[in-house]
């Protein structure tokens, strides 16, 4: 829409725009793209995001579209799969494991989470990895009490959500 500067257009309609000129952009520059979430919208020849996202221009990929063949619905309320993960095609090689997780398995949520195991070195190479730099670090490791807290209300947070069993069943 500020692309646009047109403050009577549809969100959905200037969203759809700025998408598919931003996955362009990614793909001018031989960017790697991973993109996922709930799009509210079935695959069909008249859904007007999917059109962008299975524009062949983009080369990506529906990774979960081998799983269709189950007829699952991805969401409380509806029938149909709206929950997608699109992928460059260049880094499909890379792509471990790749599915959905059932309602509430990880998290109370009305959807189903979706996961994608990659290997790191096709991925990104073999080069060393770096942990980000300190000063963009959300915890500075110089204050024991806050990291302290942060590493507590996580564990509770996982714990409660039956994460560790939940984690051994997905390996």
């Amino acid at each position: 829409m500020l692309q646009q500067q047109k403050q009577s257009i549809n969100p959905r309609t200037a969203f759809i725009t700025d998408l598919r000129q931003w996955l362009l952009e990614c793909r001018k520059h031989g960017k790697k793209i991973i993109l996922g979430g709930d799009f509210n919208e079935r695959i069909t020849p008249k859904a007007p995001l999917m059109k962008i996202l299975l524009d062949p221009i983009l080369q990506l990929v529906d990774i979960l579209r081998p799983l269709d063949e189950q007829q699952v619905s991805t969401s409380l309320s509806g029938k149909h799969r709206i929950d997608f993960l699109f992928i460059s095609h260049k880094i499909t090689s890379a792509v471990e494991r790749y599915g959905y997780n059932k309602f509430n398995q990880i998290k109370n949520t009305d959807h189903w989470g979706l996961y994608i195991n990659f290997d790191t070195h096709k991925l990104f190479g073999k080069g060393e990895n770096t942990l980000l730099q300190h000063e963009t670090r959300s915890i500075k490791g110089k204050d024991p009490t806050k990291v302290k807290l942060h590493v507590n209300a996580l564990w509770t947070y996982l714990s409660n959500q039956n994460n560790w069993q939940k984690h051994e069943q997905l390996m």
